[in-house]
This record gives C-alpha cells, structure tokens and sequence, in this order.
C-alpha cells in the first residue's frame, strides 16, 4: 500500500496490518509490515510511503514444513527474495478456512494499526480552522465563541487527532482533549473570537 505521508513516521516493521480480500469478504488477514521504503521520493513522486507485508501464502502446516524443511539446509532460506521471511498471517471473522490461498488477481484493502490507544478522541477533520497556516479550533467557553491554537497530530482528510496548545506563564502547554471539550464544527467562518453563541450540542463518535 502506499502511506500518506503524514502517516509515514509511524510506520515500523513491528506495525500490524489487517488485510481484507474482495474475495474473501468478511475474513480479515492479520500479519504486520514486514519492509517499507526509507523515503517518500518514490518513483510515482506522489509523497507517499511505499510498504509491504509478506505473508506465507498456504496453511499453518504447509508453514511449519517449510520452516522445518529450510532449517534442514546448508544455506537456510537461500533461495528467497532479498528482504525479510514472510510471515504466517492470522484469520479471523465470519467462514474462516485457515488453508486459504491467495492467487494473482485478487484485490483488496489493507489498514494499518499504528496505535491502540484509550480514552483518545479524534475530531472530524472539518473542526478544524486553519488560518495564516495555524490550526486552530472554535470552542464554547462561557457562552462564547473562542479561537484556540492546536496542534495536528495525525489527518487523514476524514479524522483528525490534535492537541491543544495553551499559552501560560511558563510557556507553552500542549494537552491532549478531555472529551469534555465542546467544539463548534459548523458555520465557523461566520464566527469570530469572543462572539456570543448558543450551541445546540450532538453526541459524535467516529464511524469505520
């Protein structure tokens, strides 16, 4: 898959990767990056991070017989590509057959976990106000509209996790939301710091 580039510092050979087949519909293939590129210079010059995940293409039997049987070797592994083993992937969900075989031609999506993380709250990307190339975001504070600077952490155009940045005595202050945060995600260039609002608040939770 190729990484948007502002997902690119994440990603490492311990990253896991869940791997969906159009032709597997419902079974979900997990295994984790196994190589990556070292730039976002790629030869599409499209700033994107190019990784792979190698995947033992047969059943944990078959897998246990070809470790066993490369062990055996003078030169173990000799023959395979440049780079690193394929691994034995782990199915899970609806009609698993653990022997399935991926064969050319088949498509599908994969997703990679970065980190799992509680109690963390993501924003839609819409919230945020960028302006003058700062981000910031329109809360409600005393019945009023504030502007406040963040900081983005991760945007994939559709969800966003930022942090707030404050301003104190002894300096600046980065913290991460509460949840208890009540943020204006409408009409926010109608709005201006300070003006007067009466929100109308809605529970939001991320949908896959």
């Amino acid at each position: 898959m190729k990484v948007p580039d502002t997902f690119a510092p994440y990603v490492g050979p311990e990253t896991e990767a869940v791997i969906e087949m159009s032709e597997l519909p419902g079974q979900l293939i997990h295994g984790k990056v196994t190589r990556f590129s070292p730039t976002l210079e790629s030869a599409a010059k499209d700033h994107t991070l190019p990784v792979q995940v190698d995947l033992f293409n047969g059943s944990e039997a078959a897998y246990q017989k070809f470790m066993a049987d490369e062990k055996t070797k003078k030169t173990p592994f000799d023959d395979l590509k440049e780079g690193p083993l394929p691994i034995r992937s782990e199915v899970t969900g609806m009609g698993v057959v653990q022997s399935h075989r991926l064969f050319p031609g088949m498509y599908g999506e994969m997703k990679l976990v970065f980190r799992k993380l509680e109690n963390t709250y993501l924003l839609p990307s819409d919230a945020i106000v960028r302006q003058g190339g700062a981000s910031f975001l329109y809360l409600v504070r005393n019945g009023k509209a504030a502007l406040v600077p963040v900081e983005v952490q991760v945007d994939d155009q559709r969800l966003a996790k930022i942090v707030i940045v404050e301003r104190t005595n002894n300096g600046v202050v980065k913290r991460d939301l509460t949840g208890q945060e009540e943020v204006i995600y409408s009409n926010q260039s109608e709005l201006s710091g300070g003006q007067p609002v009466k929100s109308i608040p809605q529970d939001w939770s991320p949908q896959d």
